[in-house]
C-alpha cells in the first residue's frame, strides 16, 4: 500500500487549504487477479471530504476545514467487486500558515 502525496502515513496541509490526497491500492489488488475497487468511502472526522473518486486502483478525495496544529485521522475503506473490504488510515497534519 502506498500513499499518493503522503510522507509515509502523514499528509501536511496548511490551515484553510483544500487539497486532494489519496491511497494507491494497486499492489494490494494485484494479489487477487481480476478484482477491482467497487466503492470507496472516507471517514475524516471533523474534516470536510469532497469529490471522492477511484481511478485505476487509486482512491482520491479533497479535504478541507482543517485548523492549525492538529492531526486528523483519515480512514479510507474500499469494497472490491469480489466482495473484499479493507481499510487504511493516514493522518492529515494541519499547520498554521506563516508568511515568510
Amino acid at each position: 500500500m502506498s500513499a499518493v502525496g503522503l510522507d509515509r502515513e502523514h499528509a501536511y496541509q496548511y490551515e484553510g487549504e483544500r487539497l486532494d490526497w489519496g491511497l494507491d491500492w494497486r499492489d494490494w489488488l494485484s494479489e487477487v487477479a481480476g478484482d477491482e475497487i467497487d466503492t470507496s468511502t472516507w471517514d475524516a472526522g471533523d474534516l470536510m471530504v469532497e469529490e471522492a473518486a477511484v481511478q485505476s486502483g487509486v482512491t482520491y478525495a479533497f479535504f478541507s476545514g482543517n485548523v492549525g496544529n492538529q492531526a486528523y485521522p483519515v480512514i479510507n475503506t474500499v469494497t472490491t467487486t469480489g466482495g473484499r473490504t479493507a481499510s487504511r488510515r493516514f493522518y492529515i497534519v494541519s499547520r498554521d500558515y506563516v508568511e515568510g
